[in-house]
């Protein structure tokens, strides 16, 4: 399921840190990196950053890596 079905199906619009960090079964620590190397697009709110769904799937279709 990609993270813009994921947000349709559970009526999301914008996904926080800790929740991409879940999905991706990866640590908070690892997601604000790829935010910091500019890996991931995000919005900015104050304090706060969000993802838009589609940034989050154009980022696993590039880093998607395939063996020989």
């Amino acid at each position: 399921m990609t993270f813009k079905e994921f947000a349709k199906q559970n009526q999301i619009l914008w996904f926080a840190p800790k929740l991409v960090a879940k999905l991706m079964q990866c640590s908070l620590e690892h997601v604000y990196s790829l935010v910091k190397l500019g890996k991931i697009c995000y919005i900015k709110d104050g304090k706060n950053i969000r993802f838009k769904p589609e940034d989050l799937d154009d980022y696993e279709k590039h880093s998607y890596v395939r063996r020989r």
